[in-house]
């Protein structure tokens, strides 16, 4: 939700003269079209500046990796770099202003969903971003390990070294610092994604009827379909 809280941003006009200004709170001020628009000015890949980028035809390209957004959304057209922040701008009586706050922010929604397009895509920063954000939200470990089986069981011929790296890497966790815990977590969804690297989405089998039965029991079937090569009823299990 917006604040009430608008920037002065200087005028139209002169915005025009100059093409891009940066404001209070690190917002770019952009002239376009027969107005003007903003956005955060970091870009979203790594940090650069956005206000000495170039706005071309609604596009406004990063000069340092080439990101591009769209300047009114601040929609990315490039699947390594996040959306940038778009804040509101109005006009008034030629002055303008924009809102402090970003009309979208990264919540933990978009964040796993951002982990769920890394993996797709096999863009490593992408994951590591999204690890990282999900860590400093507060979102726990086991909860970014789902995302990444539930991604690798879906794909190519299932379970393989990518998800038994991850694995391997969730039982570490427990003795690792908050950075370890990431990287950890980084390098097992890494390995994740190149396992299922260019594979067609594969058709998981459906769980068993009943949810009665014990997880010990789970334990022992699984162990005795692993120890006759039993695939299909490991999965089941």
């Amino acid at each position: 939700m917006l604040t009430e809280e608008w920037i002065p941003a200087g005028t139209l006009e002169q915005l025009r003269t100059d093409g891009a200004k940066v404001i209070k709170g690190g917002i770019a001020v952009f002239a376009h079209e027969d107005g003007a628009a903003a956005v955060d000015n970091r870009c979203p890949h790594l940090g650069f500046p956005l206000h000495l980028g170039s706005l071309c035809n609604g596009i406004l390209t990063c000069h340092w990796h080439h990101a591009r957004f769209d300047i009114c959304s601040g929609g990315t057209l490039d699947p390594w770099a996040d959306d940038a922040l778009a804040h509101d701008v109005k006009i008034e009586n030629g002055e303008l202003w924009v809102n402090a706050s970003p009309r979208r922010t990264m919540n933990i929604e978009k964040l796993k969903q951002r982990l769920q397009e890394g993996l797709e895509q096999n863009i490593g920063i992408v994951i590591a971003k999204a690890v990282v954000g999900l860590i400093e939200a507060g979102v726990s470990e086991d909860e970014i390990v789902r995302v990444g089986i539930l991604y690798g069981t879906s794909q190519g011929s299932g379970w393989g070294s990518g998800l038994t790296i991850l694995a391997a890497m969730r039982n570490v966790l427990p003795k690792l610092d908050k950075t370890g815990r990431i990287l950890a977590l980084y390098h097992g969804l890494v390995h994740v994604a190149r396992a299922g690297a260019g594979r067609a989405p594969r058709w998981l089998l459906g769980p068993l009827p009943s949810a009665d039965t014990s997880p010990e029991r789970l334990a022992d079937w699984y162990r005795s379909c692993v120890e006759v090569r039993d695939s299909q009823g490991a999965e089941k299990v």
